[in-house]
């Protein structure tokens, strides 16, 4: 079994996350790339491929979700809020309900790294939020998606930057590309 098996739809705007094992990464995780970029790179590979802007992503699906973490707080969701509760899916979103489901779905393993992705590659995606998580009915196993809007940035807003653990990322994958320690001045820049 591969560890990363994933499906990007740049027409549709769709990352369909199938099979994410990180565990069977055999790669020294100290030369690990982070989950969250390598999503990215493959989303925008596929966008300039089929002529797509990479700014069209619009929902991120999560298949087989296995964790025991993220099964756990799927399942205490309902109770931390209102969900939505439709004919095929469980939707939990932040407006209205104050739903701290929402919240929680977005802090666990199979959430956080969608939010990383967002603030890490949000000057080439542009500015997006996750306006809902919804849990699909389908039984076992677990299908989660995450649908995301777009915000236009207002004339007061500066031009987002990588946050600040995506430069501290990009920084020691430079340190470990370029043995001498050199680094450019971007880069020093930066830290």
């Amino acid at each position: 079994m591969a560890a990363y098996t994933n499906f990007f739809g740049a027409r549709d705007g769709s990352i369909i996350c199938y099979e994410n094992e990180k565990l069977q990464d055999r790669s020294d995780p100290r030369d690990r790339i982070q989950w969250s970029d390598i999503i990215f790179q493959a989303f925008e590979q596929e966008a300039i491929r089929k002529h797509q802007p990479i700014t069209s992503l619009r929902t991120i699906w999560r298949f087989h979700v296995v964790n025991s973490t993220t099964r756990k707080i799927v399942g205490e969701a309902n109770t931390l809020g209102a969900p939505k509760v439709g004919p095929y899916f469980i939707e939990h979103s932040p407006s209205g309900s104050r739903d701290r489901g929402f919240f929680a779905l977005l802090g666990c393993p199979n959430g956080s790294g969608i939010v990383r992705m967002l603030a890490d590659h949000c000057v080439g995606l542009g500015m997006k939020t996750i306006e809902s998580v919804r849990i699909l009915k389908s039984g076992d196993p677990l299908i989660m998606y995450f649908v995301l809007a777009s915000h236009e940035p207002t004339p007061s807003m500066k031009r987002p930057q990588k946050s600040v653990a995506g430069q501290r990322r990009a920084a020691e994958r430079q340190k470990r590309e370029r043995p001498g320690g050199a680094q450019d001045s971007s880069t020093l820049a930066n830290t």
